[in-house]
């Protein structure tokens, strides 16, 4: 399931029911993290603000629903610090958090903060793209320049491209 704009911030109780749910139908929720685009159809309508899709928001979630694998989108763009910390925190607990990594342009703060492997863990970190397709070769040599920067070891990346979620949807992949 994907969740964005919620008119309530994503932890309300309100939604619990639905998300517990997802958890029993073995289902992946996926929620927009951070700011919303500027781009008219994206853009907040009354009563749904970005602050509602702030990531500290999925850690109820995250631990009422321990079996229900939760995905914040962007990395919780603006909110980068709060994500790795709430990613941080489920490995001490459930580990059923996880932040993917798509946002192209705004992925900036992420590469100048080198949070990937020092404030989030590798083991909670997945790839993702939401660039046109044409796009994609360019994104994933930006990530590749970035893993290499910041000294991730092929294992590490080979984590965030595909294990991790192999791993999540229990996928083998050797």
């Amino acid at each position: 399931c994907k969740f964005i704009r919620p008119k309530k911030r994503y932890d309300d109780p309100i939604y619990m029911e639905f998300y517990k749910r997802c958890e029993y139908y073995n289902m992946v929720a996926l929620f927009h993290t951070g700011i919303v685009g500027a781009i008219e159809f994206w853009c907040p309508k009354p009563g749904a603000y970005s602050d509602n899709m702030n990531p500290i928001t999925l850690e109820a979630i995250g631990f009422e629903c321990p079996k229900l694998n939760v995905i914040g989108a962007h990395l919780g763009t603006a909110y980068y610090m709060v994500a790795c910390f709430v990613a941080l925190a489920s490995t001490y607990r459930t580990s059923n958090i996880y932040f993917d990594i798509s946002g192209g342009d705004f992925l900036g703060p992420i590469y100048e903060g080198r949070y990937i492997g020092k404030n989030i863990p590798v083991s909670q970190v997945l790839f993702g793209l939401d660039e046109p397709p044409i796009r994609y070769e360019e994104m994933i040599g930006r990530l590749n320049k970035h893993f290499d920067d910041i000294g991730l070891s092929q294992e590490d990346k080979d984590k965030i491209f595909y294990k991790n979620a192999c791993r999540m949807f229990g996928i083998k992949y050797d």
